[in-house]
């Protein structure tokens, strides 16, 4: 490896961010010399994925012989886990995510977990005190993930400087807890994203009960929401209350069953109070009526600047995708 240079570190930077997807070109740039290494290094430790407990030993013992490369990361994955016969054991090891981790990445800014079944059973007050520690997170998400209502505010209620939280998809949970975990910090986060449209209309209702409640009804500004056509009237209360301080809205509304009486105005939901509060709105695979009398609605409001109002299609019969 050269020890010299000839181009400025910030040109370094702009090549090496350039190809900083392609893991073979990282290595490459990485052999060039001193000052390549050091950029190099940044980009390729600054997404790190964690598939099972060795993955997880290996980065604990990285992170811990070489500080440095924990400065660079800034985001974390858990996941995808993948059933298999011995899942619910090989899946313990997640308690053991906040024990070493959060001394050594002190610049994490992400963390998500994708496919993480039965949450709750390994994720005890003990895991979510421990995980205050990652102070710097300002992004949660929990993707595809089987979690119920009150992991789900622990881990909201986690984070102290969370400011985006979001949950794409969640599946049926099959262990049943009886102690919920404890809520530690109070959320303040700016932007929410909820896909509750596979879930049980109650389990939406917690949700909203809770987030009601909280001091995140104050601050959010950017919602994302996929719901069944059904909930539409939990969705009125929510717009009700957070709309006036909504800068984005997205909405995407799913239905269950192809039935006519589903398409009814009166299903649909009412536009942000006042509806001039929402500066953007996007509508995406939007199978139904109602939505299209909403975008009606919102359109009207002389600064939303990018209403997507999808078409209406009767009888109901197939999603039409608004993009």
């Amino acid at each position: 490896m050269r020890e010299g240079t000839l181009l400025p570190v910030e040109l370094i930077d702009e090549i090496v961010g350039y190809v900083r997807h392609d893991k073979h070109a990282l290595q490459a740039c990485a052999s060039v010399s001193r000052a390549w290494n050091a950029v190099a290094r940044s980009y390729t430790f600054r997404r790190v994925t964690v598939k099972d407990e060795d993955k997880l030993s290996e980065l604990e013992d990285l992170v811990q012989v070489d500080p440095d490369i924990g400065l660079c990361v800034r985001e974390l994955i858990f996941g995808p886990f993948t059933p298999s016969k011995t899942y619910r054991a090989s899946i313990k090891w997640v308690a053991r995510i906040p024990r070493v981790l959060p001394a050594f990445l002190p610049q994490v800014r992400a963390i998500r977990f994708e496919r993480l079944s039965d949450a709750a059973e390994y994720c005890d007050a003990k895991f979510f005190r421990a995980f205050t520690a990652f102070a710097s997170v300002t992004r949660l998400v929990l993707d595809d993930s089987a979690v119920n209502i009150p992991t789900l505010r622990a881990f909201a209620c986690s984070l102290p400087h969370l400011q985006e939280l979001a949950v794409l998809g969640m599946l049926p949970l099959m262990v049943n807890v009886w102690q919920p975990p404890p809520l530690i910090c109070r959320p303040r986060f700016t932007s929410l994203a909820l896909d509750f449209a596979v879930q049980p209309s109650t389990t939406m209702a917690d949700f909203l009960d809770w987030f009601h409640k909280s001091e995140a009804r104050h601050t959010v500004r950017s919602l994302d929401l996929a719901v069944k056509v059904l909930d539409a009237k939990p969705v009125n209360t929510l717009l009700a209350a957070i709309g006036p301080t909504l800068d984005h809205l997205g909405l995407k509304l799913q239905a269950l069953f192809s039935s006519s009486w589903e398409c009814d105005r009166k299903c649909a939901p009412s536009p942000p109070a006042p509806a001039d509060a929402c500066h953007k709105a996007v509508a995406h695979h939007v199978p139904h009526l109602p939505i299209f009398f909403f975008f009606a609605q919102l359109s009207r409001a002389p600064s939303v600047s990018r209403p997507a109002a999808p078409y209406a299609r009767w009888p109901c019969t197939t999603p039409c995708h608004v993009r």
